[in-house]
């Protein structure tokens, strides 16, 4: 048995790595500098800023890997309900931590970090509907979590079209569902605009929705060589896998080749908004790297030979070693 089909097959994995986890942020904590105080707008983070500026930055870093654990586990949970793998693997949370490292070291905003938290759980309300007959529930819930997932990243609503396109792949395109995924979008924004309405604050909820308008390239030239490296990395990867799945997926079933096809799609439209969005680049690179999580430990656990080894642990070390840099 090789290395690597040890770790994959390993009921180790996962406690090894929330433990390596936890050892990284404690190398975090020792080595970051005391936060920005002028940086924290919001009550809370303001409150604990102004008055004890070290604690914030635990404070904050914890509660971001909190959610990353979280929406890695909901990750575990979306493939081994639907089989969206052909073996038993745990190398989804392991890539998925391992690529997040990037994001927790970089001390980002919660909300980053609970909308890919919200849109992990609308996959698993989405694939849960496939062919289903009575399938209006799930696809409310679908779009209700994707909506809140947008209240905390508002350039995700580029996306809405797919909840449509998602019908298709689910072989579930009917008037009931999209009536559902209507409901289920404007729900959360309809309770959300109360207190706006209430505190006569109506143009900063226009303000929110016009900044979806402004469009900019990123400006690669700020990127440190670790954010360079992360993203070569992870779009290398997803690439090799999708011409991996396009000509081996003929054993799995119908069901799995539609949910793959939809996420593989949904990756490459995110990743396609972040080129024109360089305002919500990280919202939206953390979103779409939960998706290329599956994709990269999809590859190597169907994969084998010394070459997949090799690959393996170098793909694994250099997001390991972006994670670092960051820091």
């Amino acid at each position: 048995m090789t290395s690597l089909t040890k770790i994959v097959k390993s009921q180790l994995t996962i406690p090894v790595t929330i433990l390596l986890l936890g050892v990284y942020l404690c190398i975090d904590f020792l080595i970051s500098a005391p936060a920005d105080t002028t940086a924290f707008a919001q009550p809370v983070n303001g409150l604990v800023a102004n008055f004890i500026p070290s604690l914030y930055l635990i404070w904050n870093t914890t509660a971001l890997t909190v959610i990353a654990l979280l929406s890695a586990f909901v990750l575990l949970q979306v493939i081994d309900m639907f089989s969206l793998i052909r073996e038993k693997s745990t190398l989804p949370f392991l890539f998925f931590l391992a690529i997040s490292l990037q994001y927790i070291g970089s001390d980002l905003s919660l909300s980053v970090a609970l909308s890919v938290l919200f849109m992990a759980l609308s996959y698993l309300f989405l694939l849960y509907g496939y062919q289903l007959e009575k399938s209006q529930r799930a696809i409310f819930n679908y779009a209700l979590f994707f909506s809140v997932s947008s209240l905390f990243c508002i350039d995700l609503l580029w996306l809405f079209p797919l909840l449509f396109i998602a019908l298709f792949f689910m072989r579930i395109f009917t008037l009931k569902n999209v009536a559902a995924i209507l409901f289920g979008v404007t729900a959360p924004y309809i309770i959300a605009s109360f207190p706006y309405f209430l505190l006569d604050r109506i143009p900063e909820m226009t303000d929110i929705f016009k900044s979806m308008l402004h469009f900019s390239l990123p400006d690669f030239t700020t990127w440190t060589y670790a954010e360079i490296a992360h993203s070569l990395l992870t779009l290398i990867m997803v690439l090799i896998t999708a011409v991996s799945l396009k000509f081996g997926t003929t054993q799995d079933k119908v069901r799995v080749r539609s949910s793959s096809d939809f996420l593989l799609l949904s990756y490459f439209l995110l990743a396609g908004i972040t080129l024109f969005k360089g305002n919500a680049l990280f919202s939206l690179h953390w979103n779409a790297d939960f998706l290329a999580a599956y994709f990269i430990a999809n590859y190597f656990t169907i994969k084998r030979g010394r070459f997949i080894n090799y690959l393996f642990f170098i793909a694994l070390l250099l997001y390991v070693l972006t994670g670092l840099l960051v820091l």
